[in-house]
């Protein structure tokens, strides 16, 4: 509310500046003597305010330059390129965007960045400098970002990048909190001092401090692992959805499969999906579709069961014998609070996939298999289950062809699976974020102010838009309910020749860079479902998904965990980090025997009940649970 009252005033003041000393229509004209008459006609109200007129706002920031432009302070004109600016009383000078919010500009400022993630980009040869975007981007607040061609999400790299000395001005990394390689890589970083303490610039900004708000972050990722060095700040939380949304993994069937199956039970093929709730139901549908030997696109015979790449998404499967969660605790038979993977229920659940695996139904493969293997069997049709997401199975039938050319062999939804005890499924989803990708900012970074500008700016809505969508008219147009849609040129693009539009767009500058907004509006700004990437399946799924969070004042039992019991990190790192676990469950997977594979995995729950000090640490977290049921979650 307070941000519509102050862009209406903000509105205000501009359409008063301007025909004061322009005339009627010459704000839109974007002349240089339109821009030399509105400084002029204001040229009293500068020297007024600059040589110190009590009360007048000291102007050094975007958020002081608001305050002071709804005082009436300073003048507002309107630059060669159309832009709406504001100059402070002291000379300061700051681009207003269509909501009234202001950046401050600068001189052509360069920023080089490191973006730490795994991709297959490939800047070679694009002037990231002249792109289309980076002009426009320039031409509001002079900062232009180049981003470097050094692509690994791993640690390495981050722990390679902070022992060279030669830093970039910006670098964006993994920042998931616990035992994670890459967020150990920023801690170290930040207490050898190489990272700049941001605490004080946060409030400076329109929106960077939504990266730090509980909702967007959940309290214990905020006090575990941002606010944890007694008041300096080196991360800027990013890349957060503004709202939960639903999880889209589940165990899947090819179509047409599932229809031969319906045909021989008597029965329609949605109502038979629909009745798949438990691990007997889905073991006997996948025995019935085995049998009728189906062959993929390229007439191969099928594996029964598969999953993404390195058996991603296999505890999809393993639904009906868990609790619903949202931590990688539950609640054991007698009401305390122990590890998921210690569980009886969730071992029973893994010797379901021993059964598979023993039976010769589950892909022996998949536990180890690359995305590029993963992605060909799923795109060929060659699984006839498939344990992943919804988008990334389809998408992999895109990628191949087989989506459009064979309809009929598209993966749907089974079930969805019951949570264990029967209830019925429904998304469990933290209120907030528990690890992000964050920005941070090395000690010689060339010009801080300029760095957070350009990603407050990419923030907004103005900024966004410009930054990843495009040009309106051109690339996209606001329908009549006021949603974004995309022309009619992309979408033929996106079905026929989507590498070409990706090549084109690149070379525009569209989101070349990889910057992050700090909460992902999207979709609460300009319509569901803008993503041409989206496709039917996913969209008609995630408006009927339900999803269920804890209350904002709920606090998770790992944050309950990592406050008051000393030595919780080191406890669960030793029980539940590195490869252990996986290590553990393959080999049960793979032994002979039902008996060894329980024996394997039972050694393995031993374990980690008895790691030092786990013992005293579930005792602590099962009597803080007990104390307040109704706001601690697991």
């Amino acid at each position: 509310m307070k941000k519509k009252v102050l862009a209406l005033l903000l509105s205000v003041a501009m359409v008063a500046s301007v025909l004061a000393g322009c005339g009627n229509d010459s704000s839109e004209s974007g002349s240089g003597s339109d821009k030399v008459e509105s400084q002029e006609s204001s040229s009293d109200t500068s020297d007024s305010a600059s040589s110190g007129t009590e009360g007048t706002i000291e102007v050094t920031n975007a958020v002081e330059a608001k305050e002071a432009a709804a005082k009436g302070e300073g003048s507002f004109a309107t630059d060669e390129n159309g832009n709406n600016i504001y100059t402070a009383a002291n000379g300061m000078e700051f681009y207003v965007d269509k909501d009234g919010d202001m950046y401050k500009r600068f001189d052509d400022v360069k920023l080089t960045y490191l973006y730490n993630w795994e991709t297959s980009d490939n800047l070679t040869g694009i002037d990231q400098y002249n792109t289309e975007v980076a002009e426009k981007i320039r031409q509001k607040i002079g900062v232009t970002v180049e981003m470097q061609t050094i692509y690994q999400d791993t640690a390495e790299n981050l722990n390679k990048t902070f022992a060279s000395g030669d830093y970039p001005d910006m670098i964006n990394a993994a920042y998931w909190g616990n035992t994670s390689a890459t967020t150990a890589a920023i801690q170290k970083a930040a207490k050898d001092e190489i990272l700049l303490d941001i605490s004080g610039e946060i409030d400076k900004y329109n929106w960077i401090s939504e990266g730090y708000e509980i909702g967007n972050i959940t309290k214990g990722f905020y006090t575990g692992y941002i606010d944890i060095y007694g008041g300096p700040i080196y991360v800027l939380p990013c890349d957060m959805d503004a709202e939960p949304e639903p999880d889209e993994k589940h165990v899947m069937i090819r179509h047409d499969v599932a229809e031969q199956v319906a045909a021989q039970r008597g029965v329609e093929v949605s109502q038979m999906l629909s009745g798949i709730k438990n691990a007997d139901q889905l073991y006997d549908l996948i025995v019935e579709a085995t049998a009728l030997q189906p062959k993929d696109i390229n007439g191969n015979d099928c594996i029964p069961v598969g999953t993404r790449h390195n058996g991603n998404y296999y505890n999809q499967i393993l639904r009906p014998f868990t609790q619903k969660h949202w931590t990688q605790y539950c609640l054991d038979g007698d009401g305390s609070i122990i590890p998921l993977y210690a569980s009886e229920s969730y071992i029973e659940g893994l010797m379901f996939i021993w059964k598979l695996t023993h039976e010769g139904y589950m892909d022996v493969e998949c536990f180890t298999q690359s995305k590029d293997v993963a992605g060909t069997k799923i795109g060929n049709g060659q699984y006839i289950f498939v344990a992943a997401s919804l988008g990334s199975v389809l998408g992999a039938q895109t990628d191949t062809g087989l989506y459009y050319s064979n309809p009929e062999m598209k993966y749907e939804i089974v079930g969805p699976l019951d949570w264990a005890g029967g209830e019925p499924h429904s998304y469990a989803e933290e209120a907030g974020e528990t690890g992000t990708h964050v920005y941070m900012f090395p000690e010689t970074c060339s010009n801080l102010d300029a760095a957070m500008t350009i990603i407050d700016y990419i923030c907004s809505q103005e900024g966004m838009l410009l930054y990843n969508f495009g040009e309106e008219g051109k690339d996209y147009y606001f329908d009549e309910e006021g949603n974004l849609r995309w022309s009619d040129y992309d979408i033929e693009l996106q079905e026929n020749n989507p590498d070409q539009r990706a090549e084109e767009r690149r070379a525009r500058g569209l989101g070349l860079t990889r910057l992050n907004q700090v909460v992902i509006k999207d979709t609460m700004w300009f319509g569901p479902y803008i993503n041409l990437s989206d496709l039917p399946e996913v969209i008609e799924w995630y408006k009927v998904a339900k999803v269920e969070t804890p209350s904002l004042d709920a606090v998770s039992i790992i944050q309950i965990g990592s406050e008051g019991f000393e030595g919780y990190d080191e406890i669960f790192a030793e029980a539940m980090g590195g490869d252990i676990y996986k290590e553990k469950t393959e080999a049960a997977f793979f032994a002979k025997t039902e008996e060894e594979a329980r024996a394997i995995l039972e050694e393995y729950r031993d374990y980690v009940l008895n790691v030092n000090g786990m013992k005293e640490m579930l005792e602590y977290l099962t009597e803080q649970y007990n104390a307040d049921p109704e706001h601690i979650y697991y």
